[in-house]
């Protein structure tokens, strides 16, 4: 089953139209200049206007974008400020700097940020050209993937070919009353080795001998696809029958010239075929190949301005000076080497510098000149439902437009704090240490087991910490791009739940508590009088007081100022108690804007760009219990108003300890060996993970560990005993607090189970017109085929069946995930439309100071439309609208006595 459109799904959202939508100036000229420059660009119809400073489009005409960047002067790899790589210690004369600009002309503002673009392609490309003239010159071109796929497409026909060749060989010598030698290492050299490895070892010679450019007489090919044989045929010899030597050269780099010599001296002349055998043999498999071994080329006409497409061999075999020689297409190394690029190059992406192109269609919107699917880590047949149904996406565009519309800068002084504990040595608060530790030196003992023990630890906090520093490297390097920038702006794009990301992931408010202390909004506001209290909440709350009330927060913040100001005016030289808090960062970053707020005459008066947060309770459990009409799985959850902020964690854990208790008094054995063990923290990653389907032994396991980090001597007699008690005990609780939820998780996972059957995809439209399809496929046993050489899977994507099991287990979290999406896009929309800056990590939403009240209003009057609609009974009609044999049970009924328009007074829903 596919996500079709249908218009009755459609959420009927009066969210702001494109055209109505604040456009920043710059838009319409960018999707002009996005015209000029498509993917491959024909400039014969361009006006030369319409170049970019330094570009003369009469040189490009026809050009790969790649290419262009690569060559043109104003983009060259030569230019010293794209020639950079981050060394492992950074100074500032070593930061690559982009050419002075003025921020006002669009032509300069566009030239930076194709400058950009190109640099996030080139340092990428230039590192895999040097990784694959690297693995060409070791002669393994053949095992990458683009190659390994081609061999796939042969794979098949060359198989049956080979097979008939070998039953009619075999049945001829049948027919002989004896053999001659040459006939005896004949028929042994084509039966002795599986047909399969025969295929993959002439495909990985033929193609692997090529691609390093080398003159390839077809006889010296054919010698080297006879060694490989043999030495398949000596390796499995010596594996069953010299097992010591076995052992000997296990664990050592293999070669097939190794194997061959080593060999010959277990075994003598046995191990050793003669040669004219194994040029036969290697010959006709290369002639076999060059037989089936076919392509789509592309001819282009440039007289008639078309390009047709026709089957051709890519292996010919041609004589040259006398002697034969494999020739490959260059039409087809030209296609593998432009495939290679695009499956392999993993590009690095900076924000934008100019507003990001509105997204019109599901692979256009975002950056200027590439182009990156709406939908993240999607097969391309997934796709397809969305360009059918393109304009039923509008809602969808407008809210990633209105995402992309906030514009960002980095908190210089964040910035400068984290440099200076970099250039210090790291090692605190997610920056890495620069350095690797020393090794241990022995002792007086000498080299003790204790002390190769010791050795071993270290490496491995090496190994680990340079993992780290990678990953610190690239966010410092996205940082030095973009410190001077006065604003710049993120393209997000979903995963197929329609969870929103911006798609540069080095730097951005997603990731760390780093990545999020170090944003701020571009545009400051004046904080007011109420924005001022809202940022001593967002302080208190990084301080851990997220189940203070709102008051108890400002109380605190009131009574630890001195900190706070130390913090900010000495975050390294003072007691650093910042470093201590369990998001440092962030809670540093909203230190110094506080203590800035109070340098001026009017705290109020100060202009604030720090993003205030807005976080949901346990947001999975939010969606659920509105979804059931659960009152008091709501009220845990803070969907319903309550005094102060409720804590569903807590809650469960008294309802287990209620239930512990009692047994205890009853006699239960177990109850009383867990008296004073039943805690917040045991029971919190299971009611955490109940929401996303986790099973009664997945929950046992996490108890089991949450229980031994508490209790380290828990009697392990005990061990598995208790934590089935409390498993069951905390699943009780769940079921009696959320019982309208868990009635609905159970209907889920019965539907997709059902929709599953006989092979369809698990689809549903969400309520803003997002067509969703699950991508959950059964995992076959892996067919490969191993070789010396490489190792070949046989297993194609597309020829997996869906797995209506792991539908089942997946569908009700990301249906779910699939509303909260949906929330924070309607949020999105009404805070564009309002004008408010907004932004979102998932759950969490994002705005400033002085706007988090219209916020809050706008996110609980969002929640409250969404779920007064008959969501469940919506999907029902769906799938059978789409397939009326379905027999799809009805939906469960839900709770009674819970009023959806209280949760716009539910201080702490979002707090």
């Amino acid at each position: 089953m596919q996500a079709n459109f249908n218009p009755k799904y459609a959420f009927p959202v009066q969210g702001p139209d494109m055209d109505k939508l604040p456009k920043h100036p710059l838009w319409e000229q960018l999707k002009e200049h996005r015209f000029k420059l498509k993917e491959v660009m024909d400039v014969t119809e361009l006006n030369r206007e319409y170049a970019l400073p330094g570009v003369d489009l009469g040189e490009i005409d026809n050009v790969p974008l790649d290419e262009f960047f690569f060559d043109n002067p104003i983009y060259a790899v030569d230019d010293p400020s794209l020639r950079w790589e981050a060394p492992d210690q950074l100074r500032d004369e070593d930061m690559p700097e982009i050419r002075p600009y003025d921020p006002t002309p669009l032509d300069t503002l566009l030239t930076k940020q194709y400058h950009l673009e190109a640099m996030a392609y080139s340092k990428q490309a230039l590192k895999f050209k040097k990784g694959l003239s690297n693995i060409t010159a070791l002669g393994k071109s053949a095992e990458l993937f683009a190659v390994t796929r081609v061999v796939l497409e042969w794979f098949e026909d060359m198989k049956r070919v080979v097979d008939i060749r070998v039953k009619q060989l075999v049945s001829d010598f049948k027919e002989k009353e004896s053999l001659t030698t040459e006939e005896e290492e004949l028929m042994a050299f084509w039966t002795a080795v599986k047909t399969e490895k025969l295929v993959i070892i002439t495909c990985h010679e033929v193609l692997g001998v090529d691609f390093r450019k080398e003159v390839a007489p077809l006889k010296v090919v054919a010698g080297i696809i006879g060694d490989t044989i043999q030495a398949e045929i000596n390796y499995e010899r010596m594996t069953l029958n010299e097992k010591q030597t076995f052992e000997v050269l296990k664990g050592k780099q293999i070669s097939v010239r190794k194997i061959n010599n080593y060999t010959r001296k277990l075994f003598g002349e046995s191990a050793e075929w003669s040669k004219k055998v194994k040029q036969q043999v290697g010959t006709e498999l290369i002639y076999i190949l060059s037989q089936i071994a076919t392509y789509e080329k592309t001819t282009y006409n440039p007289d008639t301005q078309s390009s047709t497409q026709e089957e051709s061999s890519p292996i010919l075999i041609e004589e040259k000076k006398g002697e034969k020689t494999i020739v490959i297409d260059d039409a087809f190394l030209d296609q593998l080497t432009q495939s290679l690029h695009m499956s392999d190059i993993a590009v690095r992406h900076y924000p934008m510098v100019v507003p990001p192109l509105p997204w019109t269609n599901p692979i256009d919107g975002g950056y200027i000149t590439t182009r990156i699917p709406i939908i993240r880590y999607i097969a391309r047949e997934q796709l397809k439902p969305l360009f059918r149904r393109a304009d039923g996406m509008k809602h969808i565009y407008d809210g990633l437009n209105a995402l992309s519309s906030t514009a960002w800068k980095l908190n210089k002084r964040i910035v400068e704090i984290m440099e200076t504990i970099w250039y210090l040595g790291g090692d605190m608060v997610e920056v890495p240490p620069r350095f690797d530790l020393e090794p241990p030196q022995p002792g007086p003992e000498g080299q003790t087991p204790q002390w190769f023990k010791a050795v071993k630890r270290t490496e491995k906090t090496n190994i680990d910490n340079n993992s780290l520093r990678g990953a610190f490297l690239l966010k410092l390097d996205a940082i030095r791009m973009m410190k001077k920038e006065p604003k710049f702006y993120y393209p997000y794009n979903m995963d197929f739940r329609g969870r929103v990301y911006p798609i540069p992931a080095h730097l951005n408010h997603i990731g760390s508590d780093l990545g999020r202390g170090l944003m701020m909004f571009a545009e400051p506001k004046r904080l007011g009088v109420r924005g001022f209290q809202w940022l001593q909440i967002h302080i208190a709350t990084l301080a851990g007081l997220s189940k203070a009330t709102h008051d108890e927060r400002i109380a605190y913040v009131q009574e630890h100022i001195e900190e706070i100001m130390e913090c900010a005016l000495q975050p390294l030289s003072g007691s650093r108690s910042w470093m201590q808090k369990d998001d440092p960062w962030q809670y540093l970053a909203a230190c110094i804007e506080f203590t800035n707020a109070l340098n001026e005459e009017r705290p109020e008066d100060y202009e604030c760009a720090l993003p205030i947060h807005q976080d949901g309770s346990c947001n999975g459990l939010q969606h659920y219990s509105a979804l059931g009409g659960d009152p008091l799985g709501a009220k845990s959850v803070n969907v319903l108003p309550s005094e102060r902020p409720q804590d569903v964690y807590n809650d469960v854990c008294a309802m287990v300890e209620e239930r512990v208790a009692k047994d205890r008094r009853d006699g239960v054995p177990i109850a009383k060996v867990l008296e004073g063990k039943i805690q917040r923290a045991v029971i919190k990653q299971t009611v955490m993970t109940s929401v996303y389907g986790v099973t009664f032994i997945g929950a046992r396991k996490q108890i089991q560990s949450n229980l031994l980090s508490r209790f380290p001597n828990f009697p392990e007699e005990h061990l598995f005993e208790a934590t089935l008690y409390i498993a069951r005990h905390t699943f009780d609780a769940l079921d009696e607090m959320f019982h309208g939820a868990k009635a609905i998780m159970e209907w889920l996972s019965v539907c997709a189970n059902i929709v599953c059957k006989g092979g369809n995809s698990l689809a549903w439209v969400t309520p803003l017109g997002l067509p969703v399809q699950q991508p959950y496929r059964k995992t076959k046993k892996q067919e490969y085929v191993k070789t010396l050489a490489q190792t070949v899977v046989l297993q194609h994507e597309e020829d997996l069946t869906v797995n209506p099991r792991r539908n089942g287990t997946a569908f009700p979290p990301n249906y779910v995930h699939s509303l909260d999406s949906t929330h924070m896009f309607l949020t999105a929309l009404e805070c564009n439309k309002r004008g408010i800056t907004y932004a979102s990590v998932h759950d969490s939403f994002w705005t400033h100071a002085c706007d988090v009240d219209d916020m809050n209003e706008i996110l609980r009057d969002s929640f409250i439309k969404l779920y007064k609609r008959p969501l469940l009974e919506e999907l029902r009609d769906y799938w059978l609208s789409e397939d009326p044999s379905l027999h799809i049970p009805p939906v469960p009924k839900t709770g009674k006595g819970f009023d959806l328009d209280l949760v716009s007074q539910s201080k702490y829903f979002f707090s």
